[in-house]
């Protein structure tokens, strides 16, 4: 027997002709390629703007330039479901399914996991948050308390502040947001791919979108520890954007059950390797970390729904809602009796939760502070809405510019990019410490004083000569953490708590911080931020409308916080229940959401959401649930699609398979029948071609492990006998394992392989994904980038109605400003067709004279 022979999925079943004619299509697929690319850059010459423009309504495509689509093109897509070939059927058919209950433990894991790591982070940060409060209270009252005449009796400002408490307070602070800034951005040297939210990056893979590196498990620690350092240094930051990162890659790696760089695998996990589960579960844990952020199990799964999942379908719903209930009820357990990993001695004994675990920004209380709904208080909500809904546009605009200059200016080299947030924190801690100075401090009001405790506010007293009744109100907000501004601005039945020129210096400080500070190389989220700088904003509003009975300024801040955050995210009805579970007030609903529509759609008028801003700036290729460009049903598939493609047959050369890989970066093949070399047949994968060769590489370089080959079959069903002649799912399985733990190249050196191999040819029907989706060249537009978003496609390719092979569309033609150019180009070629048809029909029957 020959040596070919021995070798599975091969045979020589074609001839020379064939061989030739393979070697002639290599030839003209690479001529393809050179085309392509001269097509591609002349495309674009059309489109290169070197700005972008400063307004974009929300309805109009963002057009990318030149170098944006050129680091668009380096993204790829993401395969969601499993190719339905010959072999995978029959490996369905063979195994037995897990029980029902095993993904819904996961789940529960999932959240509880989330729940116990947000639990870390959070009682972490209130340990340092207090400890750096508590220090610089500590030095400025003592230095202030001490007796001396050299030097020592010099007064800043009115409240009677001494020179040398002045500069150990100042200089303990700036030292420990230094300090802090540094190492957060030092540990995000470690891994880049833990700074930032992480937000719109889960968005991205939800979307179909790969980012390297985003669920890894070195990423989690980096991250967490980042994002402690970064928000307890005193950065206008928070901690609710990378919290949504955190639980995906809790629920990325948690049910995968492997790490490579923990050197893990537990096989009994290893049914959910799959994207399509991966997707789920990093849904789940997304909707997990705005639970765990906000002890909002609701909000969380209408935000995941509404802004970062595109597929949700209902029965997935059911499943985000255990998990997030799961790391509710965790979250709530240990909050209620811990604080800042010390135990809380106000804990209920009866086994109640604490109502600081359930309510995070709690409004309402029986015994004051209840104000009731009037009908006037919609006038202050209409004009909240409209101002923080422009507000909301100058941070969304201000935070892009600043990210592009940080872009082109700063992150390419290493050094500034570690030490931007060090510099930065140390200019606004010194305007946080200095400019409250130049105020005085004003009497505690009675209600506040008797009810500090059950509010859950802190004022700030230690720039006051009478500590006992008198606070700083600049202070309060400038110098003590994001959670207590945010109750303090949401207190009611107190209009003259904080006079407006506090809230006004506050509001300029913060707003231009946070906008400066949103993008630096540290792990920090802007949802806090933003319901601050909405609660100053709709508080400052409030004071101005001086009517406490239908304008009460804390109820005015909440509508604020509620619109502000409208403005720059565009949600609508999961931030409704968000506000209504951390504040616990169903009283001002309505308010609320007439506030965040009118502040959406004034936004909407400028600009788009921050996220998907930040997504464009970052060149993903996302594509939204709503299409901006009008009459699609008035175009068709073969518009947008890309008309040449690189096509195998059923039955491939070893040499042309190889030659494919690596002249292309191509994942996805359509497959066409052998016969007639142009019918239709299915989809092959790229990733199941390099196994296929290093399966075949592995086989030849071990010859205990050859079986017998008796050539090709292309029957829709293989009998047992002839499975056994090629690779099997669990073949291909043991390849990816082994791939993925010694971190083999994509392609095996097939040079080293015997002429005998690599001169045969490759049956890939037991292969072929032959229920993959396709559509006709004159199906309308719409429906096709429904199909393709709904579906979360990668390849869609096109037919005619001879079912032959036209085209193929990927993720990036129906890139918004891509389709719109290459509908352009299809009106144009269209009419030049119409023109040139009429000019031949005057031709052939000219006018007689």
């Amino acid at each position: 027997m020959s040596r070919h022979e021995e070798i599975p999925l091969v045979s020589r079943y074609e001839d020379a002709a064939m061989s030739s004619f393979d070697r002639k299509s290599g030839a003209a697929h690479n001529v393809w390629l050179q085309e392509l690319g001269e097509m591609e850059e002349e495309g674009d010459h059309r489109f290169n703007r070197h700005r972008a423009p400063l307004f974009e309504r929300a309805k109009k495509p963002h057009v990318f330039t030149a170098d944006q689509r050129k680091r668009m093109d380096g993204y790829e897509s993401i395969d969601f479901f499993e190719a339905q070939s010959l072999i995978y059927k029959d490996h369905l058919r063979a195994v037995k399914s897990e029980p029902r209950w095993v993904k819904w433990a996961v789940y529960v894991a999932v959240g509880m996991s989330t729940g116990l790591w947000a639990c870390v982070l959070f009682q972490t940060l209130d340990f340092l948050s207090n400890a750096r409060r508590s220090v610089v209270e500590t030095i400025v009252n003592n230095r202030n308390d001490e007796k001396g005449t050299t030097g020592v009796g010099v007064h800043l400002t009115t409240s009677g502040i001494r020179m040398d408490a002045f500069l150990y307070g100042y200089g303990t602070m700036l030292l420990w947001a230094i300090v802090g800034c540094l190492l957060s951005s030092l540990c995000c040297l470690i891994m880049p791919s833990a700074a930032g939210s992480g937000v719109p990056d889960v968005m991205a893979y939800l979307n179909g979108v790969m980012f390297p590196l985003i669920f890894n498990v070195r990423t989690l620690v980096v991250k967490t520890a980042s994002c402690i350092l970064a928000v307890s240094s005193g950065l206008p930051g928070g901690v609710e954007g990378p919290m949504i990162h955190i639980g995906a890659l809790i629920g990325a790696g948690l049910p995968s059950g492997r790490s490579r760089s923990m050197g893990f695998s537990n096989r009994f996990l290893s049914m959910f390797r799959n994207a399509k589960d991966t997707r789920d579960f990093i849904t789940a844990g997304a909707a997990c970390g705005i639970t765990s952020a906000f002890s909002s199990p609701i909000g969380g799964l209408l935000f995941v729904m509404e802004e970062v999942a595109t597929f949700f379908p209902v029965k997935l719903s059911w499943m985000v809602f255990v998990s997030a209930l799961a790391c509710m009820c965790t979250m709530q357990l240990v909050n209620t009796y811990l604080q800042g990993w010390k135990y809380n001695s106000f804990a209920p004994a009866d086994g109640n939760f604490a109502d600081t675990a359930i309510t995070m920004f709690r409004t309402q209380f029986q015994e004051f502070h209840s104000i009731p709904l009037n009908i006037l208080t919609f006038v202050p909500t209409i004009v909240t809405g409209i101002a923080l809904g422009l507000l909301s546009v100058v941070f969304v605009l201000g935070n892009q510019r600043v990210n592009r200059f940080r872009a082109r200016n700063i992150f390419p080299k290493p050094l500034f990019r570690v030490l931007e947030p060090a510099l930065f924190v140390s200019v606004y801690m010194s305007c946080c410490y200095l400019v409250p100075l130049a105020f005085s401090c004003k009497p505690i009001p009675p209600m506040i004083k008797e009810n500090a405790e059950t509010l859950g506010i802190e004022l700030w007293t230690a720039f006051c000569p009478d500590r006992e009744n008198e606070f700083h109100p600049l202070a309060t907000l400038t110098l003590t953490n994001s959670y207590n501004v945010i109750r303090s601005l949401f207190v009611r039945n107190a209009a003259d708590l904080f006079p407006w020129h506090a809230l006004l210096i506050y509001q300029a400080i913060y707003t231009i911080g946070a906008m400066y500070g949103g993008g630096m190389f540290t792990s920090i989220g802007v949802v806090i931020p933003t319901i601050v700088m909405g609660a100053i904003g709709g508080r400052l509003l409030g004071v101005a409308f001086n009517e406490p009975t239908w304008a009460d300024p804390g109820v005015i801040s909440l509508v604020g916080a509620a619109a502000y955050f409208g403005g720059l995210s565009r949600l609508t009805f999961s931030l409704v229940v968000i506000m209504m579970e951390i504040t616990n007030d169903l009283t001002h609903m309505s308010c609320m959401m007439v506030g965040i529509i009118i502040a959406k759609t004034v936004a909407d008028q400028f600009c788009h959401s921050l996220y998907h801003s930040i997504l464009e700036m970052k060149c993903v290729p996302f594509l939204p649930v709503a299409n901006s460009l009008h009459k699609l049903d008035t175009y068709s598939a073969k518009d947008i699609m890309t008309e040449k493609v690189v096509i195998l047959k059923t039955i491939e050369s070893f040499q042309r398979i190889v030659e494919v890989l690596r002249t292309t970066k191509h994942n996805c093949f359509p497959v066409v029948s052998v016969a007639d070399g142009k019918r239709y047949r299915g989809l092959l994968q790229r990733k199941q071609l390099e196994l296929l060769l290093w399966y075949i590489y592995f086989r030849d370089t071990d010859p205990c492990t050859r079986t017998v080959s008796t050539g090709f079959y292309s029957s829709n069903s293989l009998t047992p006998m002839q499975l056994k002649e090629h690779a099997s799912y669990a073949d291909l399985k043991k390849v990816e394992d082994r791939i993925y733990w010694e971190r083999l190249a994509a392609i095996p050196n097939v040079e080293s392989l015997p002429a005998e191999t690599t001169t045969a040819f490759v049956d890939l029907n037991p292969y072929v994904d032959v229920a993959a989706l396709y559509v006709r060249d004159v199906m309308c537009l719409s429906r096709a980038y429904s199909m393709f978003q709904n579906m979360a496609l990668r390849h869609l390719p096109v037919l005619n109605r001879h079912n032959f092979v036209v085209g193929i569309i990927t993720r990036k033609n129906f890139v918004e400003d891509r389709m719109h150019e290459r509908i352009d180009a299809a009106a144009m070629k269209s009419k030049e067709a119409k023109r040139s048809s009429s000019i031949k029909r005057r031709q052939a029957h000219p006018r007689e004279e």
